[in-house]
């Protein structure tokens, strides 16, 4: 009897939840209407960007006659890919980079560490379940995402020279080089579309309840 009971008092709450959401329909609508156009706009407004990728996988490491004993150990525990991701996103190989492009002037700061900020966001890098390496480079022109991700590839060279980390060859060869892409990305539309849909359907029911709750807190006054 009491469960009986408790299950009518859920349907009598769930029917009372949805008299509310019909009472205010059309705020919730104009909700959704307000969310969705904002949400087309921007991804119309949002202009065009380009990503371009490389690939290139460590290569077969293979420690100098000359290295030092006492850091033989450190060498034979180096992760060569751990490595290679690390130089990739190192602020040196970011100041390099910045400095032989000039892209203070393509991001239109005045600071490196803004610079580094705007290279970093723009720059996906990723280590494959077969080892390969692949470097995203997002930008607004094809050609400079293609510069971009070349230049870490070529500077990946400099690095293996510079710390002297005692191997008798290069640590990466290049699968692919980035070319220009030809098409820009998607712009997102649809995927913002639902979400801003989603978020504002929410929205509105919330607010519909919470008007509901002041009417009835200002009847029992």
């Amino acid at each position: 009897m009491e469960r009986q009971s408790q299950l009518s008092e859920d349907e009598i709450t769930l029917i009372d939840h949805v008299k509310v959401i019909y009472k205010y329909r059309m705020m919730i609508m104009a909700f959704v209407f307000v969310g969705v156009f904002f949400a087309g706009m921007s991804a119309l407004v949002k202009p065009d960007m380009y990503e371009a990728a490389a690939t290139f996988f460590p290569m077969n490491i293979k420690q100098s006659r000359g290295a030092q004993p006492e850091s033989s150990l450190l060498r034979r525990s180096l992760n060569i890919e751990n490595l290679i991701i690390s130089i990739l996103k190192s602020r040196k190989m970011a100041d390099r980079i910045i400095g032989q492009i000039d892209l203070k002037r393509v991001y239109n700061v005045k600071l490196m560490v803004d610079a580094r900020k705007c290279l970093a966001g723009s720059t996906k890098i990723t280590l494959e379940k077969n080892g390969i390496i692949k470097l995203c480079v997002q930008a607004k022109s094809p050609e400079l995402s293609a510069d971009i991700a070349n230049a870490y590839v070529d500077n990946l060279d400099y690095f293996n020279n510079q710390f002297d980390i005692g191997m008798e060859k290069q640590i990466v060869q290049a699968i692919d080089r980035a070319v220009a892409p030809e098409e820009r990305m998607p712009r997102g539309a649809m995927k913002n579309i639902l979400s801003a849909s989603a978020v504002s359907f929410v929205s509105g029911v919330c607010l519909a309840f919470f008007m509901e709750f002041l009417k009835k807190l200002k009847k029992a006054q």
